[in-house]
């Protein structure tokens, strides 16, 4: 929250942002967040809220959120003096906005995320909310869990029943904070097509930290917010490549097919993993070019491109798919030049899976095939960037030289 009004600059910037919102007819939502430094009693504390509210009220800002989401709610000291519980305070102070609200503007939207903004069962707090929050608040939710695989009907019309108000998703997709080496670039997935008549009269997506790569995903929500009953995550994924892609389409949603959300669910990669299980080499040979190919056209996509942005945020992504296809080149040469060397019957393009897989793994290495693979599992293994797909490290592990530790974090073994 803070005493203080804001520095000019980040004023400038909220003023830029609503009037960008204002020309292109968007609603520009204030959310503020006073949980962690506010003493719910002092009026001192509540004049530094109400004069932030009031400068961008100013600028013409109706709609606002305060959020109570991710503090320690346990009340301590004065707080839990004056109100004895969290549920009591954060409707005591939600409340008191939305009065100060009402005496200014004939007109407003007010929502608050409480500190239970997940789970699908009812709770002290949330009956406090049911039975003190105004009617005409609205209440954030992020469905039965933090990252929501499936938010069906029983738990939507649970929970608006719990929280006794008109509830906002706030869906956390595709957002990659807690997996700051991935991205995520499937569809809106697992979303009940009633929630409307589950007490829902909105929702929020939240971006990963690259935008433009979000808006694979969130084109896709904006399809389902427009007509859920016939919402196809499929169709509508090939349709927001498309738009974002246009003629490189096809290599777009292959890249996006090895980067799937692994929050809901997205672990499974049909093109790679049955090559793997098989040791098929002439396959994962093919996938490899694939993948190659995919990141050579996108990387030739032009500075005005409509794909220009995601090119430039998939960056750190693209070059991984490059190091992938380095170490399994790598591997394949390792596997081919050890076992020459041991004697053994070569792995030719015409080997067979169930020939390949017949063969004990890991073969011996020369001295010169250690070090070199041992440098391109090393790059792999170091980069902050993560496919989803992960193929190359799979296949090291598949052929025995990467293994995993207690925790499943991949480490070298030669």
């Amino acid at each position: 929250l803070g005493g203080e009004p804001y520095p000019e600059d980040t004023f400038a910037q909220i003023s830029e942002l609503k009037e960008t919102c204002d020309q292109h007819e968007i609603d520009f939502h204030y959310c503020i967040s006073p949980g962690n430094d506010l003493s719910f009693g002092s009026d001192e504390d509540f004049l530094s809220l109400t004069e932030k509210l009031a400068a961008v009220i100013a600028i013409g800002v109706r709609h606002f959120s305060i959020l109570m989401d991710d503090i320690d709610y346990v009340l301590k000291g004065e707080n839990r003096h004056l109100l004895g519980r969290s549920g009591h305070a954060h409707v005591f102070l939600t409340n008191k906005v939305h009065a100060w609200l009402a005496e200014r503007l004939p007109e407003f939207t007010l929502t608050v995320c409480p500190s239970e903004y997940w789970s699908y069962w009812d709770t002290e707090y949330k009956k406090d909310f049911r039975e003190r929050l105004h009617p005409e608040i609205k209440v954030f939710w992020t469905g039965y869990f933090v990252f929501a695989p499936h938010i069906g009907r029983k738990h939507a019309a649970d929970n608006h029943a719990f929280f006794g108000h008109e509830l906002w998703l706030w869906d956390n997709i595709p957002v990659n904070d807690c997996d700051r080496d991935r991205l995520f670039l499937d569809p809106l997935r697992g979303r009940y097509s009633g929630l409307p008549n589950c007490g829902h009269t909105g929702m929020v997506a939240n971006p990963m930290n690259q935008w433009e790569c979000s808006k694979v995903t969130l084109i896709t929500m904006s399809h389902y917010m427009w007509n859920s009953e016939r919402y196809m995550p499929e169709f509508s994924w090939a349709w927001a490549v498309r738009e974002l892609a246009g003629e490189r389409a096809e290599e777009l949603m292959f890249f996006c097919r090895q980067n799937r959300n692994s929050r809901l669910g997205g672990s499974t990669y049909e093109d790679v993993d049955l090559a793997l299980q098989l040791r098929d080499i002439p396959a994962l040979d093919m996938y490899f070019e694939r993948l190659l190919q995919a990141v050579s056209v996108l990387r030739q996509v032009p500075a005005d491109d409509l794909a220009a942005g995601f090119v430039v945020q998939a960056a750190p992504w693209l070059e991984r798919a490059e190091l992938d296809t380095d170490l399994w080149r790598t591997l394949r040469q390792a596997v081919v030049s050890s076992e020459r060397q041991s004697g053994a019957q070569q792995v030719e393009e015409s080997s067979t899976p169930q020939e390949v897989v017949g063969r004990q793994w890991p073969v011996p290495l020369t001295d010169e095939v250690v070090v070199e693979l041992r440098r391109c599992i090393t790059a792999c293994l170091e980069t902050e960037a993560r496919l989803g797909s992960d193929p190359a490290i799979r296949a090291a592990e598949r052929w025995g030289y990467v293994g995993q530790d207690e925790q499943g974090k991949y480490r070298l073994i030669l």
